[in-house]
């Protein structure tokens, strides 16, 4: 009984091994046959078409109004493919050549004023620092001429104490020093006046750098300016056609 019971598993190990390599040999003729129909045969359901992709575009914005060219048609460099509404490139290089020219009025107005008004500015300043000068100097002067007089009119007040002057010499040199100051008073006066001058024109020179500024700006403008009329021309953007 026992060894007819080893018999039945025998066979089930042998039917299952026979399965198993069946289901392989199967398994391995179908894979072999999809890469015999992808080898030999062609397939329509999953075809693709090697080509090369081209991305066209136009310098000139607008509508396509018409096709000039057809699918499949063959084309060479300079045929025209569409025609493009390129009527607002038109308008924008019209207002751009506008612009333009006024702006080059405006720089040629700036760069006169600019040129007379640092001319004039630059003259009154060197001037005025000459009159600075002249006056500092005058200041610097009347000081030594008033300490002068005050140490003459110290001595006059000695010796008149000591009777060795007269009353009339000793009220010249109280005159003589109160005049000195007077003069020394107002030439430090003038010199305030002239120093405050030599600032307001420090500050026209620096409107005049202000104006310089602006000229600067306007340059850049004009040369932005030519910059997009030069796209504008580029690339048959006077045509309306796109090659």
């Amino acid at each position: 009984m026992k060894h007819t019971q080893q018999t039945v598993n025998i066979f089930k190990q042998r039917g299952k091994a026979r399965i198993a390599l069946l289901a392989s040999l199967v398994i391995l003729g179908l894979i072999s046959f999809w890469f015999y129909q992808r080898s030999y045969i062609v397939v329509i359901d999953d075809a693709r078409i090697s080509a090369s992709m081209i991305n066209m575009s136009s310098d000139v914005s607008g509508q396509i109004t018409k096709l000039h060219i057809v699918r499949g048609q063959k084309v060479s460099v300079g045929d025209s493919l569409v025609s493009i509404d390129n009527r607002q490139t038109k308008l924008k290089l019209a207002q751009s050549q506008h612009n333009l020219s006024i702006t080059k009025l405006k720089l040629n107005r700036s760069e006169i004023n600019y040129s007379l008004k640092n001319q004039q500015n630059q003259s009154h300043y060197q001037a005025q620092l000459s009159r600075v000068a002249s006056t500092k100097a005058l200041v610097n002067n009347a000081e030594i001429q008033l300490k002068h007089a005050k140490a003459e009119l110290k001595r006059a007040d000695s010796l008149l104490k000591n009777k060795l002057i007269s009353d009339q010499l000793w009220e010249n040199k109280r005159i003589d020093a109160l005049q000195t100051q007077q003069l020394y008073l107002k030439l430090q006066a003038d010199l305030s006046k002239e120093n405050a001058e030599l600032v307001n024109t420090k500050s026209m020179i620096g409107e005049s750098k202000l104006m310089a500024q602006d000229i600067a700006i306007l340059k850049e403008e004009i040369n932005a300016l030519n910059i997009a009329i030069c796209l504008l021309y580029t690339s048959d953007a006077a045509d309306d056609s796109l090659r």
